[in-house]
């Protein structure tokens, strides 16, 4: 089984902030920057808590990428999106 460092997910953490920081008004990026913390970005990777790891690795299934993340985080926002599009569709 793969190996995460939980360090390396931080820096993956500080690089999704940063594009959906430059991308905020598309696709749902804003829910990364108004409503997703470090720790529930790892959770979308890994589907366990921060205070799963054990000494700074997780050794479950999660993203092993930067890459994988991304798409993960990606597809959050989209569905996210989406959602509040259809409730915006629907106020009078």
């Amino acid at each position: 089984m793969t190996r995460v460092n939980l360090d390396e997910m931080r820096s993956w953490v500080e690089r999704i902030r940063k594009h959906a920081l430059e991308n905020y008004n598309h696709d749902g990026w804003d829910f990364v920057i108004e409503t997703m913390s470090e720790a529930e970005m790892v959770e979308q990777w890994t589907d366990k808590p921060l205070t799963m790891f054990d000494n700074g690795t997780w050794n479950g299934r999660t993203c092993t990428t930067y890459e994988e993340a991304f798409d993960e985080i990606k597809c959050l926002c989209k569905l996210l999106d989406d959602k509040r599009k259809d409730i915006q569709s629907t106020a009078w």
